[in-house]
């Protein structure tokens, strides 16, 4: 398994698809969780259109600004169809950036 890293600072790009079928599909509600490895955060959970953008039939995403250095985890979520996806990716600490 290949593990994304970005840099600390760096706007990663959440993606989603949500499908039913084979085909994409426009859910009623989708919910983007983001989980930060630093347990004394709270997570981030938006739904959409509150920060997600729509970019075609069932494809939706949301720029995430990394502040915090560790594995960040998200879940996408959908209700009717119910759709779950989840991932993680890795933020790199640069102590010479600042």
């Amino acid at each position: 398994m290949t593990v994304n890293t970005y840099d600390f600072g760096e706007v990663v790009r959440i993606a989603g698809t949500m499908t039913a079928s084979g085909a994409n599909v426009d859910p009623d509600v989708v919910t983007l969780s983001i989980f930060p490895e630093r347990g004394d955060e709270a997570p981030v959970v938006l739904t959409y259109p509150t920060g997600i953008v729509r970019a075609a039939t069932g494809e939706y995403y949301y720029d995430y600004q990394s502040d915090t250095a560790g594995r960040v985890f998200y879940a996408w979520a959908s209700e009717d169809p119910v759709l779950v996806d989840n991932d993680f990716f890795l933020v790199l600490w640069d102590p010479l950036a600042f």
